[in-house]
């Protein structure tokens, strides 16, 4: 029985270390994690944006993010890099790439 239950909890201790490191990827030094609403702004041309929640809007480029992540409305959690070489005519937001949806 004592057999069992050492192997039991070594299992155990590798199943939580690897799914802990699994949760949260780390960032790059120039990407941010955000967390929002994407919402579509009649603005021209259709434009899409991230409401995040610490009050920071970034735009999403419909040629560059995943199309499942341009639904109006819908809550995530998204890694993104910032983009100082481009402008829009959106204008809704921070210009962003689209690294990962989490």
């Amino acid at each position: 029985m004592r057999r069992f239950t050492m192997g039991l909890a070594a299992a155990l201790l590798v199943a939580c270390q690897s799914g802990a490191q699994s949760q949260v990827a780390q960032l790059q030094a120039d990407e941010i994690r955000a967390t929002g609403t994407v919402e579509k702004v009649e603005v021209g041309v259709n434009c899409w944006r991230l409401a995040a929640e610490d009050g920071v809007s970034y735009e999403l480029r419909t040629d560059q993010a995943p199309a499942d992540l341009l639904e109006n409305g819908r809550k995530v959690t998204v890694v993104l890099k910032p983009r100082t070489d481009l402008m829009s005519a959106c204008q809704v937001g921070k210009l962003v790439d689209v690294v990962r949806v989490e």
